[in-house]
């Protein structure tokens, strides 16, 4: 699932690489998605003051959450799919009871816009992250702030290892930092972009951990011993959001290039580009996986404007509409390019690999 500027979610079929349906409801951006451990809800968090609550399987608006004063940064589920966790503006963090649909608390201590938010996999443990330079660690059941870990830079990002032993966090630098919840004790410092770090995710198993930067990469790294693993290249403008998939085989990354594009995890190699051609201008700001057994290879992809095409691909190209001028008459038509060229704006090229 990929949430956007352009006030919609979208959720793609991962094996078949293609969009399955768009939501709609949302009156502003929508700034963060995420599913329900089994799959059946997604949650959405916008910049019109609300959290939504979507039935997967057919689009269904479950339920709309409001109680904020001003936009909702972030969402995330406890892993028993009672409670969402949600933040925003002027310090807002808040507890949902998701059968009921009601708010059950706002939990108190952030000085600024709340970030991102996190729970362990054990649902014992909310981390938050905030512009205020500040990472809490909650009890979710008492509501009671464990621990505050103070930083020095305003943070956008935050995750926890599948174990609960490390804690991720990134934001306004180029470095990312890993933390022992425990102690409060920095453990690892990745000097990981040339810019704004926007996300950061732990794999399954917690052995890796991928970063997301406005340097438009995302970066893999050992997340024991904080190694450069792989630098993955290919979106064209920052990237915003980047998580795995719960069995590891693929990463996610969303980017204002307004492509969602899919790697695997373990060889770290672009499979897919998902894009919506009928999109015109929204940024993919936040990225969701949900398991699905169901897995194809990649016969066909859709290549957004600037993307380089694979030699000896044979395309097909139309004008699209969209924020540029599309020429007056430019009828479909069938090339095979050389390596390198790039798709030239106002087309959108549907490339068959040549395998």
């Amino acid at each position: 699932a990929s949430g956007s500027d352009d006030k919609t979610i979208k959720l793609w079929d991962v094996g078949e690489q293609k969009l399955l349906r768009t939501l709609k409801g949302h009156e502003w951006l929508v700034n963060s998605v995420a599913f329900s451990n089994d799959g059946r809800m997604l949650a959405s968090a916008s910049e019109d003051k609300t959290v939504k609550l979507w039935e997967t399987a057919n689009g269904n608006l479950l339920k709309t959450l409001k109680k904020y004063s001003r936009g909702v940064f972030c969402v995330a589920f406890s892993p028993d799919n009672q409670w969402i966790a949600s933040g925003g503006y002027n310090n807002e963090l808040m507890l949902w009871d998701v059968a009921a649909g009601k708010h059950l608390d706002s939990l108190s201590g952030h000085k600024g816009n709340v970030s991102a938010v996190a729970f362990s996999r054990d649902g014992k443990t909310l981390v938050s992250a905030g512009q205020d330079k500040l990472i809490k660690i909650w009890d979710p059941a008492t509501r009671k702030c464990l621990k505050t870990i103070a930083g020095s830079i305003l943070f956008y990002t935050v995750a926890l290892s599948p174990d609960a032993k490390s804690l991720a966090a990134a934001g306004y630098n180029q470095n990312a930092l890993l933390w022992d919840p425990v102690d409060g004790k920095t453990s690892i410092t990745l000097e990981a972009h040339n810019g704004v770090i926007h996300s950061i995710a732990f794999s399954p198993k917690g052995v890796m951990l991928a970063t997301a930067g406005s340097d438009r990469t995302v970066r893999l790294w050992d997340a024991l011993t904080g190694y450069a693993a792989q630098t993955l290249e290919g979106h064209q403008d920052e990237v915003l959001s980047v998580c795995f998939s719960p069995d590891g085989r693929w990463l996610a990354s969303g980017s204002a290039d307004r492509t969602v594009r899919l790697w695997n995890g373990p060889e770290a190699k672009q499979v897919a580009v998902l894009f919506d051609p009928a999109a015109t201008d929204a940024n993919q700001k936040a990225v969701s996986f949900h398991y699905t057994n169901e897995y194809g290879q990649v016969l066909t992809q859709t290549q957004p404007c600037g993307t380089p095409i694979p030699a000896g691909a044979v395309c097909t190209c139309n004008c699209v509409p969209g924020v540029y001028a599309a020429p007056v008459s430019a009828p479909p038509t069938t090339l095979t390019v050389p390596a390198g060229q790039i798709c030239t704006c106002n087309k959108i090229c549907t490339c068959i690999p040549i395998v």
